[in-house]
């Protein structure tokens, strides 16, 4: 009896309580942290600070994601730091923002002087690459570091984390030796299951184990209702909050199209898109800060 209540999880389920495990932190997302906060601190440390900074980082954050998941050609951005800059690193920083603008540029608006593995990168819409920034000044210990984060596996890294990675690298030394940090997925996880996804899911269960008749009609009628919440975050950051919430939201919907649509019946259905009803329009949030509420409004979703 005295070991009881070190162990009273274990009788959670006479109150019908469940237990709910949540992946904790994953070490790759810990190395690319740490590789993007070295590049933000060797910049910072040499004069180039504020929104500049905030620009750069966010768009070769962005850079590295796109290479590694196929929405740039894969490599394209680690051999263009490899081919196109010096190793002393003094004509990086105008290598790069020659690259943002050509990604700001679509292909037929484009300088046809431009070499194929200029122009073989694809425009970036939504205004990611648009705002001006000063020329950064690289050196050679930055070029490296540049490219210790090129040669990162940024597939590892789930794009729902890709605002959490930035405001990490943004913190201050001070901030962080005070323990200031993101909210990491797990925390993010165990917040919004027992808000509103628990009982969701709850829900959702109740109907698929039913034998009425009206078991159809009653999973119909679910699906309209996930595309009808509203979610709202008033201090949103960069949205991790929201862009999990989403993603959650997403996975729900597809276990209930699966229960909707038999394996029998689904060669009738060519775009399961058409089906889909959950979308981002349904998530909103506030954020004071004006670069993080841009990275919340221009981030991939999924």
């Amino acid at each position: 009896m005295s070991e009881l209540k070190d162990n009273i999880q274990h009788f959670y389920f006479i109150a019908g309580i469940k237990s709910v495990s949540y992946k904790d932190q994953d070490p790759a997302n810990i190395i690319a942290s740490n590789l993007m906060t070295r590049l933000h601190d060797l910049l910072f440390e040499s004069g180039y600070v504020g929104k500049d900074l905030e620009k750069l980082l966010v768009r070769i954050m962005f850079c590295l994601f796109a290479e590694d998941t196929d929405i740039f050609n894969r490599g394209t951005f680690t051999q263009f730091i490899e081919n196109k800059t010096l190793d002393d690193g003094s004509n990086v920083g105008c290598s790069l923002v020659h690259l943002f603008d050509i990604l700001n540029t679509k292909p037929i608006h484009r300088q046809k002087s431009l070499d194929e593995d200029m122009m073989a990168f694809p425009y970036v819409n939504g205004a990611l690459f648009a705002d001006f920034m000063r020329i950064p000044a690289f050196n050679a210990v930055m070029r490296q570091a540049l490219l210790d984060c090129c040669y990162f596996d940024w597939t590892k890294i789930s794009p729902a984390l890709f605002g959490s990675l930035f405001q990490t690298a943004m913190l201050s030394k001070e901030q962080r030796e005070q323990g200031a940090h993101y909210t990491s997925e797990y925390n993010i996880l165990k917040t919004i299951h027992p808000l509103f996804l628990d009982d969701l899911k709850s829900e959702f269960d109740k109907i698929k184990a039913s034998k009425s008749t009206k078991r159809h009609n009653q999973l119909l009628e679910f699906h309209n209702k996930i595309s009808e919440l509203t979610f709202f975050d008033p201090a949103c950051g960069c949205g991790n909050f929201l862009i999990l919430a989403f993603r959650e939201m997403r996975d729900l919907e597809i276990q209930v199209l699966e229960e909707i649509y038999p394996k029998s019946t689904r060669q009738d259905v060519l775009d399961v898109g058409i089906l889909t009803k959950v979308t981002v329009s349904q998530f909103y949030g506030i954020e004071i800060a004006e670069f993080p509420a841009k990275i919340a409004e221009r981030r991939p979703v999924l």
